[in-house]
């Protein structure tokens, strides 16, 4: 993670992140476990582009958030150029997305198998290309 100001990283379980700058990654931009709370009012954005992967077959597509379970609240922008922009991982508890910002990615939110446990708060908004 580079240019963060404000918490965020891994975490194993019960993370907090209250952005409301910008919090940039190559890899995961935040990467946390079970039961986690984020609040993002700036940007949480990866920085890999498909060049980077085109040039480096080793490499692969990274996520803006990626995330076990918990909730999100977006008043911001969470981007990925090259993965989801929020991906829960299969068998996620119980989470929930409340969204008045701005998500975006080749997929904007990935569930895995999880949808029977997973709620969307409206609106949503994904930027189309």
């Amino acid at each position: 993670m580079i240019g963060s100001t404000t918490a965020g990283g891994s975490h194993p379980c019960g993370a907090t992140i209250i952005n409301r700058g910008v919090i940039e990654g190559f890899d995961d931009a935040v990467q946390v476990g079970e039961g986690a709370y984020i609040e993002n009012y700036g940007t949480i954005e990866n920085t890999q582009t498909q060049a980077d992967l085109d040039a480096d077959p080793g490499l692969e597509a990274q996520d803006a958030i990626d995330i076990d379970s918990g909730t999100i609240y977006n008043e911001g922008t969470i981007r990925s150029t090259t993965n989801s922009a929020i991906d829960y991982d299969p068998g996620a508890a119980t989470s929930t997305i409340l969204n008045r910002g701005l998500i975006a990615g080749t997929i904007a939110f990935s569930t895995g198998t999880s949808w029977g446990t997973f709620a969307i708060m409206m609106p949503i908004a994904v930027q189309a290309a």
